[in-house]
């Protein structure tokens, strides 16, 4: 990891340094549509390494995205796999699609995508509709390609898994008694910081079960960017107090980034040789963060509590 890397430093910097990292690497990425961060991922990555495959809810603008990126890169080899995050049984069929992609194993995941923020409690799949979207869907695709990601492994490479969290994850522990809000407790940004944490949570149980596979697993914070799905909370914002009537981030709150400082986060912890001993961090602004996650984030009790839960929910156990 670079000292200097900070707050803007840039995705295309971060991947231009790492490129041999990058190199002849197949990189999976969830929520790979244009103007987010996984679209701008992708845009980055394509441009190193062997194969990146771009999953997203919406096969147009998946096509989009590929079009975008092969204009600037038009060598660049791409896939696509549809994905809802609304329905467990579109990501079995998605795991089932890559699944079947046995010449390519998953050298990297990045589980970037997030669904929106709801203002009346909304429930997918009889589960919170932020929990179930931001985090159990790629709980269960994650583990149903898991044979994909420990192809990848080698004497000499640990293949990663990348899980986008935020720093609003201090907002909310993960509810164990009531994840669904039943009691009547329920805000747009409580649940979507249940949601984060788990994110977090289901990190640092994946890096304590899979070490022995030589996986590795990452979170992180990519900062406060107007993606379009920001830009669609602009009421709330206002509301919460982090931003004025213009948009305009008030002080005391966290800076607003480019699309492309905000993607840097992921590529560091996606490829930075120098962190590989360091599998179940939390990362913000291209470092090591540790001490920025939440305590009840970071438990290892927690953790294992989620992935009980997680296994309940979804109806399987994985090893």
């Amino acid at each position: 990891m670079v000292a200097s890397w900070n707050a803007e430093t840039t995705a295309d910097e971060v991947a231009e340094y790492l490129s041999s990292e990058i190199k002849n690497k197949n990189v999976l990425i969830t929520g790979a549509s244009l103007g987010g961060l996984g679209g701008e991922a992708a845009r980055v990555v394509a441009k190193h390494a062997d194969l990146v495959i771009l999953a997203g809810r919406d096969q147009e603008k998946l096509d989009q995205t590929v079009a975008f990126i092969k204009g600037e890169n038009p060598t660049a080899n791409l896939r696509t796999v549809v994905m809802d995050l609304d329905s467990l049984a579109s990501v079995k069929a998605a795991a089932a699609t890559v699944n079947s992609w046995t010449d390519s194993p998953i050298h990297v995941l990045i589980n970037n995508a997030a669904v929106k923020l709801p203002k009346e409690l909304t429930l997918s799949e009889d589960i919170e509709y932020q929990f179930h979207g931001n985090f159990l869907a790629h709980y269960l695709f994650t583990n149903l390609i898991l044979g994909r990601i420990k192809a990848a492994a080698s004497a000499d490479f640990f293949p990663r898994i990348v899980n986008v969290s935020s720093s609003a994850h201090r907002y909310t522990p993960v509810r164990f008694e009531d994840y669904n809000f039943s009691d009547g407790s329920y805000s747009q940004f409580s649940a979507y910081g249940q949601s984060k944490t788990a994110n977090i949570l289901f990190t640092v149980e994946l890096a304590k079960r899979y070490a022995k596979d030589g996986i590795l697993s990452f979170s992180l914070h990519p900062g406060v960017i107007s993606t379009p799905g920001a830009q669609s909370l602009k009421k709330e914002r206002i509301a919460l107090g982090t931003i004025d009537k213009d948009g305009n981030p008030k002080p005391g709150s966290q800076p607003r980034k480019s699309l492309s400082a905000g993607t840097a986060t992921h590529i560091v912890a996606a490829f930075d040789p120098a962190i590989k001993g360091q599998s179940g961090a939390y990362l913000s602004d291209c470092q090591v963060h540790n001490d920025l996650a939440a305590p009840h984030a970071v438990d290892p009790e927690n953790a294992a509590k989620l992935w009980a839960l997680a296994e309940k929910l979804v109806g399987q156990t994985f090893a």
